[in-house]
């Protein structure tokens, strides 16, 4: 992680010139940000990346509790989540994404859909029949 989103050195996913990075957002970026400040790949514990907030890491139950805080929080009903990054062995990869698949995601799914159709009457009709 180290490196991502830095001001000095090497930006590997944000600058002038990455395609997705117009000139006008990165100099709002500079002018909102402080020369220096820590980024995500500055973090030194795993206590500075959970306090952060990016990273979510641990088990079901803790993934389950931190994801419906966010769904409740912010109202949505999407996500984009990776489960592998820098090293990590594939296996260890595919056991998070079906740890996912069949501990999470089915309660935030049917928890999800019970706050939707509260907050928003009719959605299931709108959606074809919530799928």
């Amino acid at each position: 992680m180290k490196g991502h989103l830095r001001r000095i050195g090497r930006t590997q996913t944000f600058g002038p010139g990455i395609p997705s990075q117009s000139v006008k957002s990165w100099e709002q970026f500079l002018r909102n940000t402080k020369p220096g400040e820590d980024r995500l790949g500055d973090a030194k514990s795993w206590e500075e990346l959970d306090a952060g907030g990016s990273i979510i890491a641990g088990s079901p139950a803790t993934v389950r509790r931190r994801l419906w805080e966010l769904i409740e929080m912010a109202g949505v009903g999407n996500f984009l989540i990776q489960f592998h990054f820098g090293n990590m062995k594939a296996e260890h990869a595919r056991k998070s994404m079906r740890l996912f698949a069949t501990e999470v995601l089915p309660h935030l799914r049917k928890d999800s859909k019970e706050l939707f159709a509260r907050d928003y009457p009719g959605l299931d009709e709108n959606l074809g029949g919530g799928r």
